[in-house]
């Protein structure tokens, strides 16, 4: 079996040959290190009333807001390094999975 760090230089060279689109590595990626919807820092009501695809209707400050506790379960996973970015990127990836 593949260690997390292995399927995560595997999955990410999917990602920008593109074999995987940014939802799908986001997804992927939040699925390994455990993130969920019930870790997303807005409310079910504003996520389903957003207009904008990619929520940029919803300050970032309040995406951020997540990163603590993801950043938590990124090292608990394994990662020794994890940015803002990837902890955006993965909770708005689990909310627009939940949102279709």
């Amino acid at each position: 079996m593949k260690t997390i760090s292995e399927q995560f230089k595997e999955n990410r060279s999917k990602y920008l040959n593109h074999e995987m689109t940014h939802d799908e590595f986001y997804l992927w990626l939040a699925d390994a290190i455990g993130v969920t919807f019930g870790d997303v820092p807005i409310p079910v009501a504003e996520i389903n009333k957003s207009e904008d695809v990619h929520f940029n209707d919803i300050a970032l400050h309040r995406w951020d807001a997540g990163d603590p506790w993801v950043r938590q379960k990124a090292r608990r996973a394994g990662f020794r390094s994890w940015s803002l970015c990837e902890t955006v990127c993965c909770l708005k990836a689990v909310a627009r999975e939940a949102k279709s």
